[in-house]
């Protein structure tokens, strides 16, 4: 049995259904394979509904294909997972996907650049964690 770990969730209005173990886009929709994805609904909604979206941590999401452990993934047209090609990256594959439909983990790191990352860490520093490895991000300096 494959379990999460969520560190962290938001909610956003679901814009259209959105399916469990897909990425979520910031929009509300399922993810495309341009979209940054904001994170995988932590279970099935409906538009017009808020979607609690796991945003950090360790998620399931459905595999678009096979992904190789480490590899770095992005969401296909439907908002599965597959390996990093021209979109933008979501996270890491933390257990290998043999083909399309299988559920698998990945660890979803960051969102969108070092002004997010650092915002992050400060956050977490301001509310009294150690400056130590927050999110899997090294600690800041300077």
């Amino acid at each position: 049995m494959q379990t999460e770990k969520i560190l962290m969730a938001t909610t956003i209005l679901a814009a259209t259904a959105l399916a469990r173990y897909r990425f979520a886009n910031f929009a509300g929709a399922t993810a495309n394979a341009t979209d940054a994805a904001l994170g995988v609904p932590t279970t099935s909604f409906d538009a017009g509904e808020q979607a609690s979206v796991a945003t950090h941590g360790e998620m399931l999401v459905e595999a678009g294909g096979a992904v190789a452990v480490g590899a770095q993934v992005q969401s296909d047209a439907t908002g599965r997972a597959i390996t990093l090609a021209a979109g933008v990256a979501a996270g890491r594959a933390r257990d290998a996907a043999a083909a399309a439909g299988d559920i698998q983990l990945f660890a979803q790191l960051a969102h969108q650049g070092d002004a997010v990352v650092h915002g992050l860490t400060n956050l977490a520093i301001g509310h009294g964690m150690a400056n130590a490895d927050v999110h899997g991000m090294a600690p800041e300096t300077g």
